[in-house]
């Protein structure tokens, strides 16, 4: 049974391997990027019928409405971000101004670093697992918080992404990490998506900036 110092602990040791492993430049490889995005849709669908009974534990939704509202958006998204992901990655040619007419110019990509991505309680595979894609794509590592309204969904969210994504890539809390102690960290990027912005900001992120 996990209690809090060992969640707190394996946070804190996630949290410092992805910071690590972003700086080594290895998400940033086209070829990484694409291998975790393929090995995501082999595990998803490997527990979808796990992700369709725990909505309907959680939610009462029924399993025709769990796959159009939540699984069939992330397979079109993930699918042409595999298709596309190089071509997205590339660097793009552009214009110059007549200082610099005779120079070769171009618009080159680059990922954010570090990404958090929080999701509510009412889509909570949609919410969660559709940004991943696109922080993936865009060669980030990321740390994902579900919410705690749908427990049986953490579970299985966790087992796919923790058992199967190398944690310096990807990794799920576990559910006694709060908000206020995921927002104690730095992060280049953060997803949110759910309950008032402000409070979320104005209660973990402001004031540990603003001491």
């Amino acid at each position: 049974m996990e209690n809090q110092e060992q969640a707190n602990l394996e946070f804190a040791k996630a949290y410092e391997l992805q910071r690590s492993y972003f700086f080594r430049g290895e998400p940033k490889k086209i070829e990484v990027r694409k291998q975790v995005l393929i090995t995501l849709r082999d595990q998803v669908k490997k527990n979808e019928e796990k992700i369709i009974k725990a909505l309907q534990i959680d939610l009462g939704r029924n399993p025709f409405e769990s796959f159009l509202l939540e699984l069939f958006m992330f397979y079109q998204e993930l699918d042409e971000s595999i298709a596309k992901v190089k071509k997205w990655s590339d660097s793009k040619s552009i214009s110059c101004d007549l200082v610099n007419l005779k120079s070769s110019n171009f618009l080159k990509y680059e990922p954010f670093g570090q990404v958090l991505i929080i999701a509510p309680w009412n889509y909570p595979f949609q919410l969660l697992f559709v940004p991943l894609i696109g922080a993936l794509s865009a060669g980030n590592v990321v740390i994902m918080k579900p919410s705690r309204e749908v427990p049986t969904c953490y579970q299985v969210f966790r087992e796919i992404i923790n058992k199967s994504l190398p944690a310096e890539h990807v990794y799920l809390v576990s559910s006694l990490i709060d908000n206020k102690t995921l927002m104690q960290k730095n992060y280049d990027f953060i997803c949110f998506t759910g309950m008032n912005h402000s409070s979320l900001l104005h209660n973990y992120f402001f004031p540990k900036h603003m001491q």
